[in-house]
Order: structure tokens, then sequence, then C-alpha cells
């Protein structure tokens, strides 16, 4: 992937398949065909093909129509399928793989249609620090979420539960005529659904939803009933990140991202290209301590751990009952987007909280403000309008407006900030 920057020789990185970043000069125009796009390179043509899956074939070669009307022949498919993927997860020792084999099957069965191939991304740096960036996602499709996707309203003999919500399992069954599959998750105990999104925002990016029908938010006097507390919040995290390797994965609470508010879900997609850092994770590069809690040099202020998995799941949900009980008595208003990564070589865990305020999303812009999420917090901004566009490739979005964005979340720049405590390493 390669581009241009917005102060003349930009830098515009193309997404292709969404499954494997392949490098393209500057100037790309891009078609769709099926199994990837061609981009038209300097008067040659780059084919970007998805890679062939016994997986795909096995379950296209008549176990799965077009669309599936009987329910029995939808569990088979969903059996067969599960069964398949377990193997590949057992085979390979994470779960990548088997969502990279899932990506690639709803993408042949029709149900992903989007393959990112319309996607920019714009490094934006400081005008006085070109090491200091945000980038910009231009991403056309992803607006489309808030219209969702299927049928609204189930047909004769079936039932919404829910409210029609659209990461209950027995809802998306009639509300995509059959053609989404997931892969069973479980993460310390509880049951989770991979489901790969439709309106993806990078590669294989995928949607981690509780089995069950509880809330995006958090207990707030303890655990138990339809929400988990925080410390199971983050442990089920960070235990998905150490098993994705090379994956972001993060968490948008209430107010902070989530556009589901009431179905717990975590969100996980491959690094957009091989050993690529986010802002944030370039502002933690050099930090040598076990945890920290950053608050200059950022829009933002988190707290930050580093370790292995057990280390980190200790201290930050230490941290995190202490961070509740110092706001007590706004303790109802507390959210966060949380993310965690672990490294490929190595295994060690980061894990970046951003504390937020739910009484921060009001006034003019609280829309936007609910609508920045993880991927913002690592540093990724998404627009997708024309007009979003027509300012990008005029230059005319600045870091200052992006640094901005993410200051007028921070419930620390408010008349009434949050008590941060600072973590323990």
């Amino acid at each position: 992937m390669v581009g241009h920057t917005l102060a003349g020789s930009a830098m515009v990185l193309f997404y292709n398949d969404g499954v494997a970043a392949h490098r393209l000069s500057p100037s790309v125009s891009s078609a769709p065909i099926a199994g990837g796009y061609v981009g038209a390179v300097s008067g040659k043509r780059q084919i970007c093909r998805i890679r062939p899956c016994s997986i795909i074939a096995r379950h296209l070669n008549g176990v799965i129509p077009s669309a599936m009307s009987d329910q029995t022949q939808y569990q088979r498919a969903w059996q067969i399928l599960n069964q398949d993927l377990r193997r590949l997860e057992q085979k390979q020792g994470d779960l990548s793989g088997a969502l990279e084999a899932l990506y690639r099957h709803q993408f042949a069965s029709g149900f992903v249609c989007d393959d990112l191939s319309q996607v920019e991304r714009y490094p934006v740096a400081h005008p006085a620090d070109p090491d200091q960036a945000f980038v910009v996602q231009f991403n056309p499709r992803r607006a489309e979420r808030f219209n969702g996707r299927g049928h609204s309203s189930p047909g004769p003999g079936q039932v919404a539960e829910h409210d029609g919500c659209f990461l209950c399992p027995g809802n998306i069954y009639w509300q995509q005529d059959g053609l989404q599959l997931g892969y069973d998750v479980e993460l310390n105990g509880r049951d989770y659904i991979a489901w790969i999104n439709p309106y993806p925002l990078a590669p294989v990016h995928s949607v981690i939803a509780s089995r069950e029908h509880l809330s995006q938010g958090w207990a707030v006097n303890g655990g138990g009933g339809k929400m988990l507390c925080l410390a199971d919040l983050i442990m089920d995290l960070v235990t998905l990140a150490r098993r994705l390797p090379g994956y972001l994965t993060f968490y948008n609470g209430i107010d902070a991202g989530t556009s589901i508010p009431g179905h717990l879900h975590y969100h996980a997609f491959r690094r957009p290209a091989r050993l690529a850092r986010f802002p944030i994770e370039r502002l933690t590069e050099g930090c040598g301590t076990a945890a920290e809690l950053v608050t200059h040099g950022y829009p933002v202020h988190f707290a930050f751990w580093r370790g292995e998995k057990m280390d980190v799941e200790s201290r930050a949900s230490q941290w995190a009952r202490t961070w509740i009980e110092k706001n007590d008595t706004r303790k109802i208003e507390l959210t966060a987007n949380i993310m965690a990564a672990a490294d490929v070589e190595t295994g060690e865990v980061r894990l970046y909280f951003v504390p937020r305020a739910r009484s921060n999303t009001t006034g003019q812009s609280a829309i936007r403000k609910r609508l920045i999420g993880g991927l913002e917090m690592l540093g990724e901004l998404v627009f997708s309008s024309s007009n979003d566009k027509r300012q990008l490739d005029a230059g005319q979005i600045d870091y200052f407006s992006l640094a901005q964005m993410l200051a007028d979340v921070c419930p620390q720049r408010d008349d009434h900030p949050l008590i941060i405590p600072s973590p323990t390493r």
C-alpha cells in the first residue's frame, strides 16, 4: 500500500481484498472483480485474488445455497463450518486462521460484498513534527451500517428477539436469509460468536458478540444480571487479543463508538499492513515501563499496560475498580474505549484504556462524539461522505482539526473532569 501527504506529496493508502495488502503505485484506479479487484497502475493491471480455501469449496458445493429458508439446513451448515474452522484453529494454535477462513467463506457466499477497494487512508502530519501524525480513513460504505442489512421484520412463523437485535443469532437467520454464518468462540467460560462485519473498517473485520443478549455497558454495582462487570470485559478482551496475535481488538462503550449498545460485542481486525503501528502505539513504543497514565502528547488521556496476559488483566482490572470507586458519584456516566493487541513474535499484550463520560456526548457535536470509538482512539479517524472526500483531496483537513475531534470527547477537558488514577507498575 502506498499513496501521497495532504500537504502536497500526500500519501493515500489503498486497501484491496480485505485479506492481504498489496503494494500499489500512487496513481491507482480500481474496479471490483470476482475474488478481488483489478488496479490499473500506469497502464498495468494488478489482480489481487482471494486465496482459494477448501472450506469455501466444501460449503458452497451444495451445503449453502444463495439463501436458506430451511432452518435445519442452516444449523447443519453452521455445524459443518464450525467443525472445519475448529480444526483449523487447533492446527494453527490461534484464532486468526479461523477468522480469515470465515471471512473468505462469507465473501464467497455473497454475504460480505465490500472488499475494501474503495477505502483510502490519508496520513495527516503535524506541520512542525512529521513523526506526529493521525490517519484519516475514507470509507464511503461505512455509513451504510446505520441502515442495517437484510430484512427489518421477520417473515411468517419467525420471531424477532430483543426488538430485532442485529447481533442475536436467532434474528440473524431470518434477517440475512441464512447467508450469514458465524464461528462459536469461548472466552473465559463465556460463549461468543465471531461474525464477519459486512461494513468493514480493515482486513478481516470481525465482530465477536456474546451469544446471550447482554448489554454493551458494564454492571455498575457488581456483576450479574444482563451485563458483565468491567473486570470481566477487560479479561475477555485481553484473552481475545492474545488469541489473535497481529490483530487489533477493541471494545466501544455506550456513547463511545458502539452502534449496537444493546448487545455486548468486541471488534477485531488484522493490521492493514504488516508491522504497521497506529499513532497511539507509536506514542507508547519507547515506553520502558509496564504501566503508565498518559496525559501529554495525545488529545485524550489514557492508561496503558504492557506485559504477559495474566499480569495485564490483573493490573488493568484492579485499576478499573479504583477508577470506578474514585468516580462513585458519577459511576452511571462512566464509559470507555479499550484497545488491546498481542505481539506476533513475543506474545506481549498491550492494553489501552481511554476513560470517557456519557455526559460528554451532549451539545451540537453529540452525534459525532458518539461515533468516535476504538479505531479513532488508536489514531485513525473514519470519514465517509462525498464532502469529506473533497476536503481530504483538497488538503483542508489538518492535524489540529483531527486532534480537536478526539480532544472533544476527553472528559478531562470538561468543567467536571473525571478522576483518573495512575496505574500500578
